[in-house]
């Protein structure tokens, strides 16, 4: 099970620094993302400076300290599930990135079938229970990120990680993937992805 989790790990880890350009935000590093460049990153919490990390924060994502338009990169390791208020994380994003700048996210998929047997046999103890507090159906993720100012490049499957002895992960299509990664871009007004509501 450890085997599959780090080979999954290191995967994401890829799939999330390739889209990346220019200076790059980490939301939520972790332990680093090794596979990224020219990159600062920020955590809730005092946490060690990954080596190819420039420099390390301690700040909350809903209410980052940097200037406007800082970056053109901002990469999210399975942050989105784990935050109060998805729409103020994604409009502090939208400010710090520079127009046309790009979000890579990814994001728990609620209908994977393996989430949904968890939920089913196990209400009150599943996998996006466990620390999850904003898990979003893709079809009303897509509404949240264009009402915050985003439009969708690409989507990215991960696959289904198989808890059989030491753990195996399997390609499978998008939106049955137990996490997606979704490649974003700011679009420049973002007053057309907002839902207006008339007098």
């Amino acid at each position: 099970m450890k085997n599959a989790r780090k080979i999954f790990l290191v995967d994401r880890a890829k799939k999330l620094a390739d889209p990346s350009y220019g200076k790059v935000l980490d939301i939520g590093y972790g332990e680093g993302n090794p596979y990224l460049k020219n990159v600062v990153g920020i955590e809730i919490k005092k946490t060690k400076k990954p080596e190819n990390y420039k420099s390390v924060f301690v700040m909350d994502a809903q209410h980052m300290k940097f200037k406007d338009k800082s970056f053109d990169t901002i990469t999210v390791g399975c942050v989105l599930a784990h935050v109060e208020n998805p729409s103020l994380f994604l409009r502090e994003s939208y400010r710090v990135l520079k127009t046309n700048g790009k979000l890579i996210i990814t994001v728990p998929n609620p209908i994977s079938p393996p989430t949904l047997l968890s939920n089913i046999l196990f209400p009150t103890h599943s996998a996006t229970a466990r620390q999850h507090i904003s898990v979003i159906p893709p079809r009303n993720l897509m509404s949240l990120f264009k009402h915050n100012g985003f439009q969708l490049e690409r989507r990215i499957s991960l696959g289904i990680q198989v808890p059989i002895k030491r753990g195996f992960r399997v390609k499978t299509p998008l939106l049955i993937s137990q996490e997606i990664i979704y490649v974003l871009v700011k679009t420049k007004n973002k007053e057309d992805g907002i839902l207006k509501i008339s007098d």
